[in-house]
């Protein structure tokens, strides 16, 4: 006999399709730095923030965030790879990034030249160093994982309301009157 929280799972629920997917945008668009270097958000077309989708599965024991497969590897980081230019360069175009000579710190034009430029320097570092991991994903995790239980006393203990004739039953308790005792053999 499996015992179902209705009320504790349409919380989870409610919660994680209202209020999940806004902490990722939040998080996600939040300027931070990587590795002490870069500051910058995580955003950059918007797709990765478009493609999220929440869904609560197993009763409500499992919260998934699902997404572009690039979201994970931009979270944590990545080992050295050798990227291709044109992705590098078709990133800056999209990403508003500020083009920028790495002699004399002054500002350039997003050139073919300039960005092929800076798109080989950034595939050096890539191919060295990795993608440094911008964290974004335990931001979410710690900050809907304090809300969910500050948040679910309420409908939990209605629900153990609702259900302790159940529940005391499974764990081996048997009513007498208006008494509960411990079954014994």
């Amino acid at each position: 006999m499996d015992i179902r929280f209705k009320n504790t799972e349409d919380y989870i629920k409610s919660f994680a399709e209202s209020k999940l997917v806004q902490y990722f945008l939040e998080s996600y668009e939040t300027v931070r730095s990587r590795s002490g270097k870069v500051n910058s958000q995580v955003r950059s077309s918007g797709a990765g923030g478009d493609s999220l989708n929440v869904k609560v599965e197993n009763n409500g024991l499992d919260i998934n965030l699902y997404g572009n497969s690039y979201l994970e590897a931009v979270d944590e980081g990545t080992a050295p790879f050798s990227p291709p230019p044109e992705a590098i360069i078709n990133w800056l175009k999209t990403k508003p990034v500020t083009l920028t000579d790495f002699k004399t710190g002054r500002e350039l034009k997003q050139t073919p030249a300039n960005l092929r430029s800076v798109a080989y320097k950034i595939g050096d570092s890539i191919r060295a160093n990795g993608i440094a991991p911008a964290n974004y994903i335990k931001e979410v995790v710690e900050r809907g994982f304090d809300e969910i239980l500050n948040g679910i006393t309420e409908p939990l203990g209605k629900d153990i309301k609702e259900k302790l004739d159940t529940i005391l039953t499974k764990v081996g308790y048997v009513k007498k009157g208006d008494n509960w005792v411990l079954k014994t053999k």
